[in-house]
């Protein structure tokens, strides 16, 4: 007995139908000659067409007693007035489906069919620049990623790494091997780029086989990253060493089977970017290591203190140590480096967080926070060890003399910078060395000086 939710839907009159959902009808007739394809009434505004897809099934079976089977039926569903500005709904047409099981579907009504999620974004996007067959594909691809990642996470050494985790294969000659042929073309299928690896002294075809036996193969896309030694630097960098960035689409009839690649899928040429680390942000800002800024104690991360912060860690200077036991309130976002997303927050420990978002992946950065008021900090005993400067950010006065006062380390130097005079004056302070002139005789001077600088009085 067929119990599908289109079973009981009567034909539609494709006399009626827009000229694009006609063409959609044909063009899944002719990739799917087996099946007697018809366009049926879902309802005034909707067209159903019912399809039987086959969906690879893990060798053992769907993980988990899920309820996934190796021909799935699906319907999908033609908006009548607009298609095809709006990409066809693709639904589960099995009212048996095992929707509270399947990852990657969209809510929707009780009693009504799983709605499959296949575009992270505007599917209506994508589908302009892609045909229905395309979307059936895609929605094949659901059912068989929904397995082999389940499948995948059934392993215990895999338990909580699927969230942040995409295998890649990266390859490269010997290192005695230096490359002086240039490419002007590339492979375009996985077919040409095993003959074009071999040819080269690329291990290419067998990397692939290992990536794909240790069933590392989970999306479609496998990026392929070749690295060709040169005969000198590549322009712009410090390094001989090319690297030839790749994708692999192995998806949908190019999806590996029996253990081995299907030679025809494509293969596109790739966005390089070099991650972002501390010593190549000080390279970009043209900062030699010698003289970069050496680790250095911040009081205060309010509207100075965050801007000073940022460019110190942007420009690759990331010995901070931060101290403010003041929150983030609203009216400081006019002026804060912080967003909204802070509010709430204590300023040190939010503004360490931002920094440290700037060197994903890059571990144990030397950037700290503390919401310990800067005046207990000047009374422990030594605070500043391991650090060479301290900037005082905080524009209080209070705080002015408690470090006129304290007994400072003669290694430790001493820098004050605020803001003045609604905004529109900046002053700068930086001690001697030994402390000789002092940050309280700079200040001194500053007042000396505004006897005859009328602007500086102001």
């Amino acid at each position: 007995m067929d119990d599908s939710f289109t079973s009981k839907l009567v034909e539609d009159d494709e006399t009626q139908l827009l000229p694009e959902i006609l063409d959609s009808i044909s063009l899944l007739r002719s990739r799917f000659p087996d099946q007697n394809i018809k366009a049926l009434k879902w309802n005034d505004g909707w067209i159903a067409v019912p399809l039987i897809v086959d969906v690879e099934l893990p060798g053992r079976g769907p993980v988990g007693g899920v309820d996934i089977r190796k021909r799935e039926p699906i319907a999908l569903l033609f908006e009548r007035r607009i298609f095809p500005h709006r990409a066809p709904l693709v639904y589960s047409n099995r009212r048996d489906f095992p929707k509270t099981k399947f990852p990657h579907i969209n809510v929707t009504a009780p009693k009504q069919p799983t709605w499959f999620c296949l575009h992270c974004g505007s599917i209506d996007a994508w589908f302009a620049e892609h045909d229905v067959y395309d979307l059936v594909q895609r929605a094949r691809g659901r059912f068989r990623d929904a397995e082999l990642l389940n499948d995948f996470a059934e392993k215990p050494e895999s338990k909580g790494q699927l969230q942040r985790r995409l295998f890649g294969v990266l390859v490269w000659a010997a290192e005695r091997d230096v490359s002086r042929e240039y490419f002007g073309e590339l492979p375009t299928t996985l077919g040409e780029l095993v003959v074009w690896g071999a040819d080269r002294g690329l291990p290419i075809a067998p990397a692939l086989e290992e990536y794909l036996s240790n069933g590392f193969h989970l999306f479609a896309g496998v990026p392929v990253i070749v690295a060709v030694r040169r005969p000198r630097n590549i322009i712009g960098t410090n390094s001989d060493v090319e690297l030839l960035n790749l994708l692999v689409t192995a998806g949908g009839d190019h999806w590996p089977s029996d253990g081995s690649w299907n030679l025809d899928a494509a293969v596109r040429l790739a966005d390089h970017r070099t991650p972002l680390t501390p010593s190549f942000a000080q390279e970009i800002s043209a900062i030699t290591p010698e003289n970069a800024a050496q680790p250095s104690l911040l009081f205060g991360a309010g509207a100075l203190g965050s801007k000073v912060a940022s460019h110190l860690a942007r420009s690759g200077s990331v010995g901070l140590k931060i101290f403010d036991w003041a929150h983030m309130s609203p009216h400081n976002l006019v002026r804060h480096a912080l967003g909204g997303s802070s509010i709430g927050k204590p300023k040190a420990e939010a503004l360490k967080d931002e920094l440290l978002k700037l060197y994903p992946g890059q571990k144990d950065l030397p950037i700290e926070a503390s919401a310990v008021s800067v005046l207990s900090t000047l009374r422990e005993e030594n605070f500043a060890e391991g650090y060479r400067n301290l900037i005082d950010l905080t524009a209080s006065n209070v705080v002015l003399n408690a470090l006129r006062d304290a007994a400072l380390p003669e290694t430790l130097r001493v820098h004050r910078a605020e803001i003045a005079h609604r905004g529109k004056l900046g002053l700068l302070s930086i001690e001697g060395i030994g402390r000789s002139p002092r940050i309280d005789d700079l200040q001194t001077l500053i007042y000396d000086s505004a006897i005859e600088d009328d602007a500086l009085a102001a």
